[in-house]
């Protein structure tokens, strides 16, 4: 079966499941074109993949910009339509026979102008359709999130959430997995070490200043920063 993949290319989350994803339906003996940007195009680079203009998140001072990542997506994102004669082409010579979209909208609106059933694969799925409970003051950020969830897949023939849960299970028309974790991860053996481990997508000076007032030693690292070592003496 011929599957047209679109993955998000913000943050490495989205990708790290596609890399193992990708190879385990193509053992099943499927084909696989992959619609991604950002990150997604050099993390994924061993796969059949076709770079697209995609929504990315802008950030200030550790916190997400609302209003600069409206505008930054408002100029960017349209510069698909410059290309669209090359990206249908693309799409007609690969004749999908299903679409995956893992919070992707182009290979999304594919499936409905064509007619393919398109499967909803995402983490976020889980945060747009479990009763996951948010703070009070959360609450406006998460009914965005779930606006802007919704809208690049309003419908799909089927839903797969990612759970913390050790079964797989379905719940209000969706299907609750486990997290996908890279095999080379699952494969590394943990040790306990007298730090703490920090991840940051880019570098941000207001989280650092946080963490140096805490009491306790941490080691930051992120794909666009160096490693850094709190340590304390």
């Amino acid at each position: 079966m011929r599957i047209l993949y679109g993955v998000c290319g913000e943050g490495m989350g989205h990708a790290s499941i596609a890399s193992e994803v990708i190879p385990f339906l193509e053992r099943m003996g499927h084909t696989i074109k992959v619609f991604t940007y950002g990150k997604g195009i050099s993390f994924l680079k061993d796969f059949d993949v076709y770079p697209i203009r995609g929504l990315l998140i802008s950030y200030e001072e550790g916190k997400v910009n609302r209003l600069k990542t409206i505008y930054s997506n408002m100029l960017d994102f349209p510069k698909n339509f410059l290309h669209m004669g090359e990206i249908k082409k693309v799409i007609e010579d690969f004749k999908p026979e299903i679409c995956i979209s893992d919070n992707e909208p182009i290979v999304a609106q594919t499936a409905y102008l064509k007619n393919i059933p398109l499967i909803s694969f995402s983490a976020l799925n889980t945060f747009v359709f479990s009763d996951v409970k948010k703070p009070f003051s959360k609450k406006s950020s998460a009914l965005i999130a779930k606006a802007v969830t919704r809208a690049i897949t309003p419908r799909a023939q089927r839903r797969i959430a990612i759970s913390f849960s050790d079964k797989t299970f379905n719940k209000g028309g969706v299907t609750y997995t486990s997290p996908v974790i890279r095999t080379s991860i699952r494969e590394l053996k943990p040790r306990k070490e007298d730090f703490i481990v920090v991840y940051l997508a880019k570098s941000h000076d207001y989280i650092l200043k946080i963490l140096d007032r805490l009491d306790e030693n941490f080691v930051v690292y992120g794909s666009l920063l160096k490693t850094l070592e709190i340590v304390r003496q």
